[in-house]
């Protein structure tokens, strides 16, 4: 059985990505502590810091480094939101790609919840970037 991720919708890293280990690697540790082996488990962490200092390129590293991408089996979807971001677009897609194509979100809840039914009984990751106001990552928290 291959135990790769399905799918990672992470971005590709920088030409000239310098791995920086001493972060990385304790980020590492947290994405693949025992908390997470269980299927349908929420595990939030967040990166925060000033703009442009490589939140986001060291967690694409991250979602593209073979470990995490073999205990993440069921894929690593990835949004980024920006100041005013599209949430149902963002849900919907994520929705289809764990196989409900049938699904119509009505809005944002709803879309919510179907994604929390879906990822119930599976190990994803789920990154949230360039977050702007923390009422925009409710509708993300969905497993748990």
């Amino acid at each position: 059985m291959n135990n790769q991720t399905r799918f990672n919708q992470a971005p590709p890293l920088p030409l000239y990505y310098v791995e920086r280990p001493e972060v990385s690697q304790r980020l590492k540790q947290i994405l693949l502590s025992q908390e997470t082996s269980k299927a349908g488990t929420l595990v939030v962490s967040a990166i925060y810091g000033l703009g442009g200092i490589g939140k986001s390129t060291i967690t694409a590293a991250l979602a593209h480094d073979p470990e995490v991408q073999s205990h993440f089996t069921d894929g690593i979807f990835w949004a980024t939101l920006g100041q005013q971001p599209d949430i149902l677009s963002f849900l919907s897609s994520w929705i289809q790609q764990l196989g409900d194509y049938d699904f119509k979100a009505i809005n944002i809840d709803s879309a919510s919840l179907q994604l929390r039914t879906l990822l119930s009984d599976k190990k994803a990751l789920l990154v949230v970037d360039d977050v702007w106001h923390p009422d925009h990552v409710e509708p993300f928290r969905v497993a748990g």
